[in-house]
């Protein structure tokens, strides 16, 4: 749902700039699914089965951390579609009279604050686990 505002009388610019706002949104959310991939093809190749050798509690922290980042991303997407396409289906018209808005939905923006959360404590635990492999390595070979 988009927000209400008092006092606010929006244009086709403002709607045309709510646009451009749900596709920065959309850009920005599939370069942060592109990291998160990037991080779980990571943390599970065979690097990843080096580091987390030894550590399965670690291994499924990290997994857990992988696809609970995945939610709010996913969520995110799916809200942002839905207010760019309720934007688009009245080209700005009848949603700027009933609606009265200039921002998009706040629930985007709390997804998008989650996932980024999750994301950098995911690839805190695989930086942890490469350093306790290496350590647990080091004390084992000496």
């Amino acid at each position: 749902m988009l927000r209400r505002r008092r006092n606010v009388v929006p244009t086709v610019q403002t709607w045309a700039w709510l646009k451009r706002r749900a596709h920065y949104q959309l850009t920005r959310l599939a370069y942060m699914a592109g990291g998160l991939a990037g991080l779980g093809l990571f943390g599970a190749g065979d690097l990843g089965n080096k580091i987390f050798t030894g550590l399965p509690w670690l291994r499924a922290l990290f997994i857990l951390g992988a696809m609970g980042a995945a939610v709010p991303l996913g969520l995110a997407w799916e809200k942002c579609l839905r207010a760019e396409a309720k934007i688009d289906r009245d080209h700005g018209h009848e949603l700027a009279a009933s609606r009265g808005s200039e921002d998009l939905p706040r629930i985007i923006r709390t997804c998008v604050r989650a996932a980024i959360v999750l994301i950098v404590l995911t690839a805190a635990l695989l930086v942890m686990a490469a350093f306790w492999s290496a350590i647990q390595n080091g004390h084992s070979a000496g």
